[in-house]
């Protein structure tokens, strides 16, 4: 559950209450606060619009509601004390860096591993596909930051990941396994996007495993969220994760993972400065945020991705929320 312990509260609050309002102007009637630990004024806030809902009232507003001042400030203090704690104990916390392929993770260690060492003289230890959780953090005390292509685990307590655009996911999923270097014995068992698309939207609607086999490489349905444990809306993710990149916005996205870290501020996201994008092309020569696609193709692909979509607008505004956030916290404008 998310608590006062997690400096995601005030984020957290702010989504808990839209997220309320946004089923009652559609007209949900299955939303139930209960399932949440928050402060008891959210609860009165949730109860009352619940019942406006219900009662088929259109004038109810959550901006009605003065919530307690106290539940900010212990949010702010706890964020605090959590950033001085953790950039002066080394082994306070350790954070599972949870790498979806192709969304960007080369790029990202690379940005991470700049502003660890420079920040708390550790490291970003990356394991592959391996998740051997417990291992890691007890065999490698160096490491700030534990990078995986496994799944999500709640034994993990501290996570972060980033998520990539489904169109351009899938894209870049299907030219890595046909030009990639590290699929180069491979290669030849890809047939043209489009037999591949359609060999998967079949494999949709029967076991998909046939193709898997068949192709050696990825599979594109709903990939994303298969990886972070099929969070069904942003409160899930939210309650999982401490922080929530996006692929567009990569140098963004590591600078919020490192000011969770810290408390402290790279030079990198500072305003004044500017960065390339870092990209790892493993020898492909097609990318998915530049290659253009037919009707067909991004019709198919959106049939595979229904949930991915979903899962990347929610992902797009836990992020946007918590750049802000930020932003107000430090009082700067992040690059």
């Amino acid at each position: 559950m998310v608590s006062f312990q997690s400096p995601r509260y005030c984020i957290y609050l702010l989504s808990f209450i839209l997220a309320i309002e946004v089923a009652y102007l559609n007209g949900t009637k299955q939303f139930s606060h209960k399932n949440f630990d928050v402060d008891n004024s959210v609860k009165k806030a949730a109860e009352s619009l619940y019942v406006a809902s219900l009662n088929g009232t259109k004038q109810f507003s959550h901006k009605n509601f003065d919530f307690d001042n106290s539940v900010k400030k212990a949010a702010d203090s706890l964020y605090d004390e959590r950033a001085s704690s953790s950039h002066n104990d080394k082994s306070l916390y350790q954070y599972y860096y949870l790498h979806i392929p192709k969304a960007g993770g080369n790029g990202a260690l690379r940005f991470l591993n700049e502003d660890m060492e420079h920040i708390h003289q550790r490291k970003v230890c990356n394991h592959g596909f391996k998740y051997e959780w417990l291992n890691w953090t007890q065999n490698d005390p160096d490491c700030v930051i534990h990078m995986s292509e496994s799944y999500y685990s709640p034994n993990a307590k501290h996570i972060m990941t980033v998520v990539r655009p489904p169109l351009e996911h899938v894209v870049s999923q299907y030219f890595h396994c046909k030009e990639s270097k590290d699929h180069a014995t491979r290669s030849h068992l890809m047939p043209s996007l489009d037999v591949w698309l359609e060999q998967w939207t079949k494999a949709q609607d029967s076991k998909s495993q046939k193709v898997v086999r068949e192709y050696d490489c990825y599979n594109p349905i709903n990939l994303q969220t298969k990886k972070l444990g099929n969070p069904e809306n942003n409160i899930e993710l939210l309650d999982r994760f401490d922080v929530i990149g996006v692929l567009p916005q990569l140098a963004r996205s590591t600078c919020l993972m490192t000011i969770e870290i810290s408390g402290i501020i790279p030079p990198r996201c500072n305003c004044t400065n500017t960065h390339r994008r870092l990209r790892a092309d493993h020898g492909v020569i097609h990318h998915g945020d530049s290659f253009k696609l037919t009707k067909n193709q991004t019709k198919m692909i959106n049939q595979l991705t229904k949930r991915d979509a979903l899962l990347y607008k929610n992902g797009l505004d836990i992020f946007e929320n918590h750049v802000r956030y930020v932003e107000t916290k430090y009082s700067f404008n992040m690059c």
